[in-house]
């Protein structure tokens, strides 16, 4: 009889084992619908990157921010106006419009050198819901092996298309996080960088 109930509390023991580790599994994150973006503009969001950064994989945050630094007037603008003569001032208004509401990513950037993945927003919030910040990085680098990921905002153009402004923040670690403003100019059929702001820094 003591053999019976010993054998039965293994089992429970053995059930309860079983049922924490199912609780304490990594929960399923499924992509969004996503937004009609043009093709155009994830070519561009994909030239930035090559030029950019020389990590094997970048992790793309799948909706967009809509903070934006860049302001008619103010020091950003001030600075892409004195270090380019050409600067159309009509893509502040453009890009102001194209952010107002965030959308949601679809994963048609491509480089011959890079792989890109999307990561949502709930994901994201259940990686970074602790208080600890540190512990929020580990359990991020344990299902994702790239250097952190970007935040992108959609892309404002000059009316016939042949300017083209949008920023990102890049986010790696508890206290390594940076935002930039990317101006670009098309030149014979190609996206060209022609000045990079840095906005922000952790």
């Amino acid at each position: 009889m003591k053999t019976l109930q010993f054998l039965l509390m293994l089992t429970a023991i053995g059930f309860s084992m079983i049922s924490c580790d199912s609780s304490a599994e990594r929960p399923q994150f499924e992509l969004d619908l996503p937004d009609e973006i043009p093709d155009d503009n994830y070519l561009i969001y994909s030239a930035v990157f090559d030029e950019m950064y020389e990590s094997d994989k970048i992790v793309i945050a799948q909706s967009s921010q809509t903070n934006l630094w860049l302001e008619k007037d103010n020091s950003f603008h001030e600075m892409l106006l004195k270090n380019n003569p050409g600067f159309d001032s009509y893509l502040l208004t453009d890009l102001a419009y194209q952010n107002s509401e965030s959308l949601l990513f679809e994963n048609k950037f491509l480089n011959h050198n890079q792989e890109f993945a999307l990561i949502t927003s709930d994901e994201l919030k259940y990686i970074f819901n602790g208080q600890d910040i540190n512990d929020s990085w580990n359990e991020y680098y344990k299902s994702h092996d790239s250097n952190g990921y970007m935040r992108l905002t959609q892309i404002g153009f000059n009316k016939n298309k042949t300017q083209a402004v949008f920023e990102f923040s890049h986010h790696y670690a508890s206290l390594g996080a940076g935002g930039f403003i990317i101006y670009l100019v098309k030149e014979d059929c190609s996206w060209l960088i022609k000045d990079i702001v840095y906005t922000w820094v952790s």
